[in-house]
């Protein structure tokens, strides 16, 4: 993994980069424009996935330069369903393992500053060069004096204070992405402040720690789960210092592996029974999906790593969510649609007329809810698609929503991450919700 000594710090060197990614994206948009004038609509969809491409490679350089808020809120805007289009999602997916470290002179000064001594006095071993780097930090192996593997993660200088600006740039640079034909401006705008507000949390490691040992405890008795132990004597406010799982990300975990179906449904399941137990008992779910943070292990189990940011629900909400869901399982709309109503996501209706029209703007939804969830065993391998065209339907038939209820983007996008490595895996899982008094 090659490093890059400078992180851009100052504000005007980051604009400066975020400008001319700005002018080069919008300059290829406009050539396609003209493209389009003289070629007509005979190759439109091709000029179109071609422009979408060149433009995600832009960004995504720009992207990887800046490292920090910019990137961290590129990548929660690629795991939104329809706000970027494909190619952009893919691109600025890589990013989750494709970002240059720094370099080991500045990784152990980072140490140093924050814990007072140069690594190889704290550890028996420490390796100067991450094994892994993300947007708002990278992560080392360590070797505790005890021999514990333990996993530091260094955040990058800067990281802090560029939030404000970061975002600026980042709405900026959205301006000259085509989103026309994919997302309305308003549901664009309140994603990005969402996105604002989380990532504030997510600089916090030492508020990550408490997110860490409080998951770590309610899971404890889950033998399928191994969510790493914090060690608090090396954790600061940007230094985070936990115990390394051994195991693969998914994309490689599938390459390398070619793990059997089998294998395939037990981590399906597994994933699938975390978040419900996360949603329906413990009221409080990961909210970074991303699939950089679940781990495959050798021996069957699935590590969950990175809590820097959590989302916590009122219990009306999850009562309302899981009415939706069972009211399309049940074929009664009245019900699902009833608790929309509570939620806020749909107006209050009372004449006939409108609730009989309604029910059937909401029909074809329920049908592809109630295969999905009402199934004994939901198999994604055979269903490739089914769910991106249920969502799709599901937020036609919604409409535009003005009273986007407390909580929702959070559970949309830790649901959402969920079912797309369901369906990445072709896993056969049941995704009927449990009782809320009961999960497994």
């Amino acid at each position: 993994m090659s490093s890059d000594d400078e992180v851009p710090a100052s504000r005007f060197r980051r604009a400066q980069i975020a400008s001319r990614a700005g002018l080069r994206a919008g300059t290829h948009h406009l050539v396609h424009g003209l493209k389009r004038m003289v070629q007509g609509e005979r190759d439109e969809q091709a000029s179109r996935e071609a422009r979408d491409e060149e433009i995600a490679r832009i960004i995504f350089e720009a992207l990887s330069q800046l490292r920090g808020m910019a990137l961290k809120a590129a990548q929660l805007l690629c795991m939104e369903l329809e706000i970027l289009p494909e190619p952009m999602r893919r691109k600025l997916g890589r990013s989750f393992y494709q970002v240059p470290p720094l370099s080991p002179a500045m990784s152990r000064s980072l140490v140093m500053s924050e814990l007072g001594s140069m690594p190889e006095l704290l550890f028996s071993h420490f390796e100067a060069e991450a094994f892994a780097a993300a947007s708002l930090g990278q992560v080392h192996r360590a070797t505790g004096r005890g021999g514990e593997p333990l996993a530091i993660k260094l955040q990058y200088p800067g990281v802090a204070t560029s939030l404000s600006s970061d975002m600026r740039m980042i709405r900026g640079l959205v301006k000259v992405l085509p989103l026309d034909h994919l997302v309305r401006p308003q549901v664009l705008n309140r994603t990005l402040r969402d996105i604002e507000d989380r990532l504030q949390e997510e600089i916090d490691y030492e508020l990550e720690a408490e997110n860490s040992r409080w998951f770590g405890q309610a899971f404890a008795d889950w033998e399928r789960l191994k969510i790493p132990r914090v060690y608090d004597q090396f954790t600061t406010s940007v230094v985070l210092c936990t115990e390394r799982i051994e195991g693969r990300h998914i994309d490689e975990w599938l390459e390398k592996t070619r793990p059997s179906q089998e294998l395939r449904d037990h981590f399906g399941q597994i994933i699938t029974d975390f978040f419900y137990h996360c949603i329906y008992r413990l009221h409080r779910v990961h909210a970074d999906p991303n699939p950089g943070n679940f781990i495959f292990m050798e021996d069957g189990r699935l590590g969950i790593i990175d809590f820097g940011c959590v989302q916590s629900f009122e219990p009306s909400f999850v009562r309302d969510m899981r009415a939706s869901t069972q009211g399309y399982i049940d074929n009664d709309l009245d019900a699902a649609l009833a608790a929309y109503e509570r939620l806020g996501l749909l107006p209050v209706e009372r004449t006939e007329s409108a609730l009989r029209a309604r029910r059937e703007r909401f029909q074809k939804a329920r049908e592809y809810v109630s295969k999905i969830f009402g199934a004994e065993k939901f198999d994604f391998s055979t269903n490739a698609g089914l769910v991106t065209e249920s969502q799709k339907e599901f937020g036609d038939s919604l409409g535009i929503v003005e009273n986007v209820p407390r909580g929702l983007s959070y559970y949309n996008r830790a649901f959402s991450g969920m079912m797309r490595m369901l369906e990445q895996m072709g896993a056969r899982v049941c995704l009927r919700p449990p009782p809320l008094e009961q999960s497994k």
